[in-house]
């Protein structure tokens, strides 16, 4: 075991196993920061194109000079070899932390000594901050590398003991690391330079400045960012450099207050804050008389001074402070390791205490952080627990069991804890968002195919990235309309939160699929061209076009906002749009709102009424009734009030029963309008409606048809089944009233039925949008089916015509029927 544990903790041994153990999680997460969707979106896009493209990055064919070049340039080589995938654009960045972690290890080394150096570069390695950025695909990775062999350079370059003509050379790398800095992240190359003002101004002699500039580093720093600014400037303008220089200055992106550098930084130390703060109070005691101490903190305040004076603030900026700070934290714990016996088995006890109480509480932080962004506890959050308790178990029986010194004990800590906030990062961090990118991408692709997208509205560039394909932003709807027109397979997304409704869709395009992630809601939608053209939408009988005629759309059972309910309002409205004669009304058979309806001005009456079916394509009226989930809780009385409130609206509700003739004058159709929830009306109301009824019935009729309107059927196929008291109540009435049909809701599906004894033809209408439900007898017909969809009915002079439409526009059934006071015959029916 003794053997074992000297082999793994041997230098190169642990330098390569740390790279290995990098690389084997790169590319396990989606991408869904919008830095790293730019870089990587950005460097697929150069793929394919000539020079011009890849020296001037382009993102849907605009220009994207908000950041230098180098990280798409490498993103987009490792493309060319491994292919465009997560792990391949990642690649360059996770070797470039590996490297700034050997590169603080030699920079600790020359400092502190070798133990120190291989203290802070594995600790390094091990911060949380740095190990989540190793996996990601952004500049400032990069920047971190190219600034600490900077000032490394620096460093070295003004060492007194170097032989003659090292410092030129080492002054040359200096100047190419600030030209690759500024090539990668723009403002960071100035680091490096402010770390050899800062040497400068402690030693109180220009020396430094001067053999730095006479060396020529200076010219190498311009050689490697010139080339690329000059070829900007002439193909794109200076106001393209300029655009560069403010970004630069003031930042770009969403930035948070300058307070939250502090907090970000602790968080981001960890597991080693503690003694990385310790580690800044006393070697900032050291200051006045400690030269080493001087160059680190020129060092550190070289990198942190200018994010306090930049516009934008975000934490991956803090990644060049980092190596600095553990170089400080390396040098303290081997000064601990140094010290007395006695002095240092206090201070040895007091970290294992400390770090046992970082690990369980990292233990006790997790089911929180997972509660908190996920909303629920997985196996993953009991495994990333069990794994800590077990990795500071292991740390104490080692201890024992090998009884090691305490630097052992130290050593195996370090590599233990890198390794434990590799693997949170690489395989539970990712946990906290299952529904992620990258997920929504394969079940679009799932669903339509290697098809076109464009986002309306709003963009989501990860999205677009996981899909691996061009995906314009359209704000206008003649846009997005004109795009149809060329491609029109195109799927449409549209990202609105939960509780947003859908903007006015282009005609012709339907809702198929939705998707919510986290607060978020993406609509895909799909051209559906069939529906725009008869011959199946459409009524063809024996009703001529310029008969006097009325048409109505029937639905129920549509009061909550799903895909169906979407679908089928989108189709009720291109009827609205190109039915010639146009449509007249629209009557709503109950269950309007599933939802909770507090008052007229509630957000369900724009969600789901006047902004799903849209006053631009049915500006008529709908006439409603109410259905058993209309009376929960007092939302009656608001449907009521609502009609009441608003006269110009189009819901009409005048009372829970009523009549309408249409058109007004020369009524061609009589409507009753009925309140079937005999269990929520009183005895007197349901005696009442009753009365009024049988008074209706037995009035002489001007117009040519009479239906009645109610959302619980007399006879249904469907999983309610029939009514024995209405078929009580009513069915008499109905038969010696003549009624034409009698049209419900209340299952959700879509009926025809013929009932022996009755002249009546009876109509369900259930299909508006709820979860469709199996039939539960198909021995009636000539027509019942479980699905979406809507009731067109289209009444003339001597004959009507009804059909059952889905809710993608396409015909079911077909049926023609002459008054049932002209003809006894049975109807003709057509189902399809």
């Amino acid at each position: 075991m003794a053997r074992l544990t000297r082999l793994l903790l041997r230098e190169d041994v642990l330098w390569v196993g740390a790279l290995v153990l990098i690389l084997l999680f790169t590319g396990l997460s989606a991408a869904d920061r919008p830095e790293e969707v730019a870089v990587l979106d950005t460097a697929r896009q150069m793929l394919g194109g000539g020079f011009d493209r890849w020296m001037i990055p382009r993102i849907e064919g605009s220009a994207r000079l908000e950041g230098p070049p180098l990280a798409y340039w490498l993103a987009a080589g490792s493309y060319k070899i491994f292919g465009v995938r997560e792990f391949a654009g990642r690649l360059p960045f996770a070797i470039a932390g590996w490297l700034t972690a050997l590169l603080t290890c030699r920079f600790a080394t020359r400092l502190y000594g070798r133990r120190a150096g291989w203290l802070a570069g594995v600790g390094l390695l091990g911060t949380w901050l740095f190990a989540r950025h190793t996996q990601l695909a952004e500049p400032d990775m990069l920047a971190a590398l190219f600034v600490t062999l900077g000032v490394y350079a620096i460093h070295n370059a003004c060492d007194p003991n170097n032989p003659a003509g090292k410092p030129r050379r080492l002054f040359h790398i200096a100047g190419l690391a600030i030209g690759l800095t500024a090539l990668s992240n723009g403002l960071p190359a100035v680091f490096p330079v402010l770390f050899l003002l800062g040497i400068a101004g402690a030693s109180r002699s220009t020396q430094p400045l001067v053999r730095f500039v006479r060396s020529g580093a200076p010219l190498t720093a311009l050689a490697v960012m010139l080339p690329w600014l000059i070829f900007v400037v002439q193909r794109l303008g200076s106001d393209a450099l300029f655009i560069e220089l403010r970004g630069a200055i003031y930042g770009t992106g969403v930035t948070e207050p300058l307070y939250s550098y502090a907090p970000w930084l602790v968080a981001g130390l960890a597991p080693w804050t503690g003694l990385a703060l310790l580690a800044l109070i006393i070697a900032g005691a050291r200051l006045p008389y400690d030269r080493r101490s001087q160059r680190v903190f020129w060092w550190l305040g070289a990198t942190l001074v200018p994010l306090l004076l930049i516009g934008t603030h975000q934490r991956q900026f803090l990644l060049p402070a980092l190596p600095p700070i553990l170089v400080l934290t390396g040098w303290l714990v081997d000064r601990w390791l140094r010290m007395p016996m006695s002095s240092r088995l206090v201070r040895y006890c007091r970290r294992v205490a400390v770090g046992t109480a970082a690990c369980l509480g990292g233990a006790i932080a997790i089911p929180f952080a997972a509660s908190t962004e996920r909303g629920t506890l997985g196996w993953a959050d009991a495994a990333a627990v069990g794994g800590l308790v077990l990795l500071v178990a292991a740390l104490f029986w080692l201890r024992v069991r090998l009884r090691s010194t305490p630097a052992a004990g130290i050593y195996r800590t370090v590599v233990a804890s890198g390794v434990a906030v590799t693997l949170l990062v690489g395989l539970w961090l990712p946990t906290l968002q299952p529904i992620n990118a990258r997920s929504m991408s394969r079940l679009l692709t799932d669903q339509f195919g290697p098809r076109q997208y464009c986002f309306y509205g709003t963009g989501d560039p990860a999205l677009a990235y996981s899909l691996r394909r061009s995906a314009p932003v359209l704000s206008q709807r003649e846009q997005l309309e004109e795009l149809l027109v060329r491609e029109p397979r195109t799927v449409v997304l549209l990202i609105g939160d939960n509780s947003q409704s859908l903007p006015g869709l282009p005609t012709g395009l339907v809702v198929r699929a939705t998707f919510k992630q986290g607060v978020r809601t993406l609509h895909a939608c799909e051209y559906a061209p069939e529906i725009l053209t008869p011959p199946d939408g459409v009524i063809v009988g024996r009703i001529s076009p310029q008969e006097r005629q009325v048409n109505l759309l029937v639905t129920g059972d549509w009061g909550q906002e799903t895909i169906a309910q979407a679908e089928v309002a989108a189709t009720m409205s291109l009827y609205g749009v190109w039915h010639r004669p146009p449509i007249d009304a629209v009557m709503f058979v109950g269950d309007n709102f599933y939802v909770p309806l507090r008052d007229t001005n509630d957000s369900a009456w724009q969600v789901l009424f006047e902004k799903r079916f849209r006053t631009s394509d049915l500006p008529i009226p709908f006439y409603a009734i109410l259905g058993n989930h209309d009376y929960e809780g007092h939302k009656d009385g608001v449907q009521l009030a609502y009609a009441r409130e608003h006269p110009g609206t189009r819901w009409k509700m005048p009372a829970r029963w009523y009549r309408v003739d249409l058109p007004p004058d020369r009524p061609l159709v009589t409507a009753l309008m009925l309140d079937s929830n005999h269990s929520d009306l009183t005895p007197a109301d349901w005696a009442a409606q009753k009365r009024w009824l049988a008074d209706q019935l037995s009035q002489p009729r001007s117009a040519r048809w009479t239906i009645a309107l109610a959302h619980h059927p007399l006879f249904s196929n469907g999983m309610h089944g029939d009514s024995a008291l209405l078929q009580r109540e009513w069915g008499d009435l109905l038969q010696r009233g003549k009624v034409d049909f009698y049209i419900a809701g209340h299952d959700h599906d879509m009926q025809h039925l013929e009932i022996p004894g009755y002249s009546t033809q009876f109509l369900v209408c259930g299909g508006g949008g709820a979860e469709i439900r199996a039939m539960r007898r198909d021995d009636r017909g000539p027509f019942s089916r479980s699905m979406h969809g809507f009731t067109h009915l289209r009444f003339g002079e001597l004959a009507m015509e009804a059909a059952c439409v889905d809710q993608r526009g396409k015909q079911a059934h077909l049926l023609s029927h002459p008054p049932a006071s002209a003809s006894s015959t049975r109807p003709s029916a057509d189902p399809r």
